[in-house]
């Protein structure tokens, strides 16, 4: 219910019980239903990676524990609209402006296309229905201008909703850590400009969801929550920044304690037809936040600069987790994170843990980084063992020189030693074990690969055909500026204009396509599947998609 200033009412007096978690009577009143929501979460979905449901399963378990009196929901409103477009949609221009990466900053312009328009309708009408507080928005870089349209939109519709920006994507804005900016050095996403956004959050955003509602609604008090900015009287406000000043004293990022997060909780997606059809019968779960490595070409190390982990036993450890899904007759798992084997030493702690509840075998399976513990054979047969049957691992190349420049692991005897240990697990396995399953992530055209580099990796991948499942990405190397400044600052030479044309005395654009066009023919003569990245075009061997019809398409 709302007055007739459209504030939310709450009864506080009959929750003050709940004495730590005090909701501040003069700005959130609300007599409770279990029909209204204060809060709805979503998240624009990725037209080709949809399913970036982790991020609000974590944030509403946490409110749910920290702050049980108030009433999160996650919606996903768009994912079935979606399903029943075409695929001249999907690929065409709609398709490349929804998620775009190449026209960043001109979201209003999505307003051209009847899709968006009906979009913002199934938007509004779940709007309608939850009649919310605050809207949420997990925004990552490829959704920036989509989520930008319809926060606009939604606006204009729902004046007295209050409109708040979270996940990764935020670092691409004004102040975040690699803010977008058009040629003449303005920036693409300068919220200064916007009225149609209440709160920007910077980092983890349990917090700061949190203590908007336990916060009093002033400049100084507001001021005071890491990682926020926000509007206040048509004025922004917030934490002060390296490029910009604002008002308050707080700090850049908010930075949670991982290791004692409450379990997930995706509830509200349990059923939803677009989170069956991304994970079927395979439950997500989420062992870290972040990576502690640096690869060159990754941003994750940059953008999630808060690293941690959870426990593995305790009540809201993994094993619980797993186990209250296992309890309900789930055998299959997706380890989300960005690596599984962050500590070689925690995987195997959590494998044994595993392996001595002796459970039916259960599998599952996530991203895993080459290192040299998985040279070692035992350790590899304990993580299969324990389940691990889908290893997806971004090899990239196989040439020590671009390796190093990478900072991945650069000990090619080493990777080779690996991938015979997975095809001495699978030549030995027992009856009734499945196999161990590589999805291979390889770039190409990296910014010192030579023609003799890409060969090795050709070599590699013949040498291995038996082992590798699929050729999950072939990514023709798209360059972003952190790495442009660093090869300049090392003495090398680098016609830049963007992050696809591009040219080093290694190779240029015209290289990298030509080695991707070969590439491509060694997958099909292996009968490899795969997955070929240019731009925002695929090619694939499951739509028969050539590479050079998305070359005359792009370039």
């Amino acid at each position: 219910m709302r007055n007739k200033h459209g504030e939310l009412l709450i009864d506080v007096k009959s929750q003050m019980s709940q004495a730590s978690n005090k909701i501040l009577i003069d700005d959130f009143r609300q007599v409770k239903s279990k029909e209204n929501k204060d809060i709805l979460l979503m998240q624009v979905p990725n037209i080709k990676e949809q399913g970036y449901y982790a991020g609000m399963a974590s944030l509403k378990a946490y409110l749910k524990k920290e702050l049980p009196i108030i009433n999160l929901f996650c919606i996903d409103s768009i994912s079935s609209y979606l399903e029943i477009l075409t695929k001249e949609q999907l690929e065409g221009s709609f398709g490349l402006d929804f998620n775009t990466f190449t026209k960043q900053g001109d979201y209003l312009n999505l307003g051209s296309y009847d899709e968006m328009n009906n979009i913002v309708g199934r938007v509004c009408d779940d709007i309608n229905k939850y009649n919310p507080y605050i809207l949420g928005f997990s925004i990552i870089d490829g959704n920036i201008d989509s989520t930008l349209y319809l926060a606009k939109q939604i606006k204009n519709r729902f004046k007295n909703i209050e409109i708040i920006l979270g996940g990764k994507g935020t670092d691409l804005l004004l102040g975040g850590i690699m803010p977008a900016r058009y040629e003449n050095n303005t920036y693409r996403y300068d919220y200064r400009e916007w009225d149609f956004v209440d709160y920007i959050v910077y980092g983890d955003g349990e917090l700061p969801l949190y203590q908007l509602f336990t916060t009093k609604r002033t400049v100084k008090e507001l001021s005071k929550i890491k990682g926020l900015i926000f509007r206040l009287n048509n004025k922004w406000n917030g934490w002060k920044s390296p490029r910009l000043t604002f008002d308050g004293e707080n700090e850049k990022y908010s930075k949670l304690d991982f290791s004692k997060m409450p379990i997930p909780d995706y509830s509200d997606f349990r059923g939803v037809a677009a989170f069956e059809k991304i994970h079927g019968g395979t439950i997500p779960i989420t062992l870290s936040r972040g990576c502690p490595f640096k690869c060159s070409f990754c941003s994750i190390p940059t953008v999630v600069e808060n690293f941690n982990y959870r426990d593995i036993d305790g009540q809201s450890g993994c094993i619980a987790e797993l186990e209250q899904w296992y309890n309900r007759g789930n055998r299959d798992f997706f380890f989300q994170d960005s690596i599984i084997n962050f500590r070689p030493d925690w995987l195997v702690e959590l494998c044994e843990t595993i392996i001595a509840k002796n459970w039916d075998p259960i599998h599952w399976g996530g991203n895993m980084r080459l290192m040299k513990p998985m040279r070692d054979y035992d350790t590899l047969k304990l993580y299969h063992k324990a389940g691990l049957w889908q290893m997806i691992t971004g090899l990239e190349s196989a040439a020590p020189k671009v390796l190093r420049h990478m900072k991945k692991y650069s000990s090619i005897e080493g990777i080779r030693e690996i991938f015979d240990n997975i095809r001495k697990i699978n030549n030995n396995r027992e009856a009734g074990e499945m196999p161990m399953r590589v999805f291979l992530q390889l770039i190409g055209g990296y910014i010192n690969e030579s023609e003799e580099d890409f060969q090795m990796t050709v070599d590699f991948v013949k040498e291995y055909s038996d082992v590798i499942y699929q050729i999950t990405s072939y990514s023709v190397f798209l360059l972003w500026k952190p790495l442009v400044d660093r090869w300049e600052s090392e003495g090398n030479w680098i016609n830049f204009k963007n992050e696809v044309e591009w040219e080093t005395e290694y190779n240029n654009l015209d290289m990298r396509l030509d080695r991707a066009k070969r590439i491509e023919q060694v997958f099909k003569d292996l009968g490899l599947t795969y997955n070929l990245y240019l731009r925002e075009k695929t090619s694939s061997n499951y739509d028969k998609k050539s590479l050079q019809s998305f070359e005359e398409e792009n370039l």
